[in-house]
């Protein structure tokens, strides 16, 4: 259930976590509250003044940190970019400026799947395994069909 869409004027923790907390009270829920989830940023998840800390604070109990999953996958990209890239003049990463340059020139009507030879021989099992899998669950036959964007990716 949706409580509220908040409207903070700046996003730093203490105006996050006092309209969460005004939030959880106006809905007598602040006693029932076990866990938070937002994205992974300083504001939200700083040790000191971050949103959870101070909502901790404002429960008078522990909660239990959960970064949102679609950061996740941001992070550890992020981490495998800059290990194999080197540091990134971000938001103007070289590679990607270029991606997103040359992106329109791409005929969209000539798109094909990557063939990767790598998937043959030994992989190959492993390859249509996961495949089935995933068009398994898309037609419903593993017992339940995955939440909207874990569906995309399946489809993907």
């Amino acid at each position: 259930m949706l409580l509220a869409i908040a409207k903070v004027v700046h996003g730093s923790g203490e105006q996050v976590a006092t309209a969460a907390a005004e939030t959880l009270y106006s809905w007598s829920l602040i006693n029932d509250i076990v866990g938070m989830s937002s994205d992974i940023t300083t504001a939200n998840t700083g040790h000191l003044s971050g949103a959870y800390v101070l909502l901790e604070q404002k429960s008078g109990r522990k909660l239990l940190w959960l970064a949102c999953r679609h950061h996740i996958p941001e992070v550890l990209c992020g981490d495998i970019c800059r290990k194999v890239f080197g540091p990134t003049s971000r938001p103007n990463v070289t590679l990607f400026r270029r991606f997103h340059e040359y992106w329109p020139k791409v005929d969209q009507a000539e798109y094909k799947s990557c063939s990767d030879s790598r998937l043959d021989g030994s992989l190959a099992a492993l390859k249509w395994d996961t495949a089935t899998f995933c068009l398994d669950i898309l037609a419903g036959k593993r017992g339940h069909i995955p939440i909207k964007d874990y569906g995309e990716l399946l489809g993907l």
